[in-house]
């Protein structure tokens, strides 16, 4: 008869023996053939349906191969012995072996996390088996419960990238389908965080230094990697308001007059909007000077007459007396 090794004797129901042995995708199934009379030699070919699987060479009439990679389902196996100069050559009956597929676990990382609205994020599903083989088929990600996209197994991993997932919580999960020798799995869920988008604001006037009293206008201009921002833009000094503005196109002015004279430090604070993040300017440094004086030389009458008696002079003389013994 023929069997597979797990202690306990096949039954033969009509004419099929039935293997007891619980069976798993990539377990090795070691199948024993005896061949009565014990004395018997000569080899033994075992069968997967019309596959041949294996030999062995009798010994005391029992042979054993070890069989290695039967994939998922039933398997008709048979031992068809060849006979000798002491025994007929004989077939046995078929037994029948289901090799159940292996189980397998799913997980799933995140390239950024938080990550900011409107950048890539690549969500990647690793899948490893039971018997430690390489997972084939698909993997399905949902966002909140809704699909959002699918990929194709290699080498047991696979991943997808997005740029719209909208500003919040998103419970990602991944989910395996399984192939014909694994079954399928579930990640834990993943929280993916989608922040604002950062944003730079710039300030800027047309003409430093100033004088005082003289209008000079600051605007201010703030950019986004996703857009135009929009909303709008608070200048102050020192915590004090000093003007407001709207944006448009991603920029606006804000004309101010009165700053006194010396050296003013001031800030552009824009209050970003649904999709943008708010964002300071550096200090800017606006030199406020004294209106400049000015100095005028006139003459009376102008043109006049040149007349040389006017300009001339006298050489005076001193005299000294001196006494000298």
């Amino acid at each position: 008869f023929f069997q597979a090794e797990d202690g306990i004797r096949d039954v033969a129901v009509t004419g099929v023996q039935t293997c007891a042995l619980p069976i798993f995708y990539g377990q090795t199934l070691a199948l024993t053939t005896r061949v009565d009379p014990t004395s018997a030699t000569g080899a033994v070919t075992v069968f997967d349906g019309s596959a041949v699987l294996g030999s062995c060479t009798l010994g005391g009439g029992v042979c054993t191969i070890n069989a290695v990679g039967l994939s998922s389902g039933p398997h008709s196996l048979s031992a068809a012995y060849g006979g000798s100069a002491a025994a007929l050559g004989s077939t046995s009956i078929p037994l029948v072996a289901t090799v159940t597929p292996t189980g397998s676990r799913t997980t799933l990382v995140s390239s950024v996390n938080p990550a900011a609205y409107g950048s890539s994020v690549t969500f990647t599903a690793t899948v490893a088996t039971s018997d430690g083989s390489v997972a084939t088929g698909s993997v399905t990600f949902t966002d909140n419960g809704a699909p959002l996209s699918s990929c194709a197994l290699t080498g047991g991993v696979c991943s997808i990238a997005s740029s719209s997932l909208s500003i919040g919580t998103h419970v990602i999960a991944a989910t395996y389908g399984g192939d014909a020798n694994h079954t399928g799995s579930a990640s834990g869920t993943l929280s993916q965080q989608i922040s604002l988008a950062p944003t730079t604001t710039t300030l800027t006037s047309n003409v430093n230094p100033s004088i005082t009293g003289s209008l000079v206008t600051f605007t201010a201009s703030v950019t986004s990697a996703v857009g135009t921002p929009t909303g709008s833009v608070v200048l102050s000094e020192n915590g004090t308001v000093l003007a407001t503005c709207g944006l448009a196109a991603g920029s606006c002015s804000m004309p101010l007059v009165g700053l006194s004279l010396g050296t003013h430090t001031l800030v552009a604070t824009y209050g970003g909007d649904a999709i943008n993040a708010g964002s300071v300017s550096a200090g800017y440094v606006q030199f406020v000077s004294k209106i400049p004086s000015a100095t005028t030389v006139s003459s009376s009458p102008n043109p006049s007459t040149f007349r040389s008696e006017e300009h001339t002079s006298e050489l005076q003389s001193r005299l000294h007396l001196v006494c000298r013994l």
